[in-house]
């Protein structure tokens, strides 16, 4: 599995100043979230994306379950920060939305849903 998805990885340069200043705000919100010892200690799920031409063959739930039996092999919660367009998707998965991270630099973002699988 891991080969087949490997290839259909879009590698592509990206601007490192969006991606510092949604680090930046995520890490300002974490005492909201990490509020007990199981949240602290929970894995974050990174950013996930299918190229357009992927979309609908069930390649980011393969990448999601891949990564969730990970954390469930470990014993652990998940949690992560999404684009409203993906807030729908979570929830099949286990995940809620504990709050909202679209204050300071991510203000404008439409999104910044936190969810945690517990």
């Amino acid at each position: 599995m891991y080969l087949c998805l490997e290839a259909l990885v879009l590698r592509s340069p990206i601007d490192p100043e969006p991606v510092d200043g949604f680090y930046r705000a995520v890490r300002a919100a974490e005492p909201q979230f990490l509020t007990t010892p199981r949240r602290r200690e929970a894995w974050y799920l990174s950013t996930l994306a299918v190229h357009p031409v992927y979309q609908g063959q069930r390649l980011g739930r393969a990448l999601v379950q891949e990564g969730l039996e990970l954390v469930d092999k470990a014993g652990s919660a998940s949690y992560l920060v999404g684009l409203r367009s993906v807030e729908a998707f979570y929830p099949k998965y286990g995940f809620k939305e504990v709050c909202r991270v679209n204050v300071g630099e991510l203000k404008a973002w439409d999104g910044g849903s936190v969810m945690f699988r517990e």
